[in-house]
């Protein structure tokens, strides 16, 4: 699934796209994959503000929370292929943004996990962003206008506070860690994603306090393991699932009775 369907699969724009002038939206308990003939995508979650506007269109307050990204692993094509993109036209603005427990796999080579494609990921995030896990990613972060590229082994550029760069230094609770993620994406025993996350019930965000499989899930009309309730104190999962899920693969005639795995985005934007 791919905003743009006049060229989905191919050249197209973003999984999730909030574009305009659009504020609060959360973007949550997603689910969002490629594959080797996905060609030329700009992003999994794309913000762009003033995007079809000649009068801009601001954007203020918009995060993406406990979603997982499993980008293009370095297969070389010509795109931006980034996780998560903020970008501005038109004389817009981007303020408040935040990104936190995220699971990023696969972004090899010039893809980024975090891309920003004007001015500095602080102008736009600030300090909001922290408790993402990167595996198998070589940049997690991008400024195009000054072209600084962000890699997680130099912590003095993502890691750590530079006067310079205007940077609070990101990730502090982050890692790099295997998120062991099993053929559902769904963290298995051992997973560093495994509470390393921050706890969002503070947020009040209803839905977030459950994963992407729901109150609702099950197979067969039987209730899963209960994977689907984030606890109420402690440290969360990052990602999209909430426990290490099923020991074993489903059966064959598993019926899935919650929201689909890559097909459901989770946007909120609040009042």
């Amino acid at each position: 699934m791919c905003w743009d369907t006049a060229s989905l699969g191919d050249n197209c724009t973003a999984w999730v796209f909030i574009n305009g002038a659009v504020s609060n939206a959360k973007v949550f308990n997603n689910v969002l994959t490629t594959t080797l003939s996905t060609q030329g995508y700009q992003a999994l979650i794309y913000f762009a503000a003033g995007y079809s506007s000649a009068s801009g269109g601001n954007q203020s307050g918009n995060a993406a929370y406990n979603n997982t990204l499993v980008g293009q692993n370095g297969t070389g094509i010509s795109c931006e292929c980034a996780g998560i993109l903020t970008t501005t036209q038109n004389t817009s603005t981007q303020t408040g943004f935040v990104a936190e427990n995220n699971i990023f796999v696969n972004f090899l080579s010039s893809y980024a996990a975090i891309q920003n494609n004007d001015g500095t990921l602080f102008g736009k995030y600030g300090t909001g962003i922290d408790y993402n896990e990167y595996f198998n990613t070589d940049e997690v972060g991008y400024e195009a206008t000054n072209n600084q590229h962000y890699y997680w082994a130099a912590t003095t550029l993502w890691k750590v506070a530079n006067g310079t760069n205007a940077f609070p230094g990101y990730d502090v609770h982050g890692n790099i860690g295997n998120p062991l993620l099993n053929y559902f994406h769904i963290p298995q025993t051992g997973s560093a994603a495994i509470g390393a996350g921050v706890n969002l019930t503070s947020l009040g965000i209803t839905a977030l306090d459950s994963d992407i499989h729901g109150p609702a899930a099950g197979f067969n009309g039987t209730s899963m393991p209960p994977f689907s309730a984030r606890p109420a104190t402690g440290a969360w999962t990052i990602g999209a699932s909430n426990t290490t899920g099923l020991s074993t693969p489903p059966p064959n005639n598993w019926i899935w009775n919650g929201p689909a795995k890559t097909e459901t985005l989770f946007v909120r934007q609040a009042n």
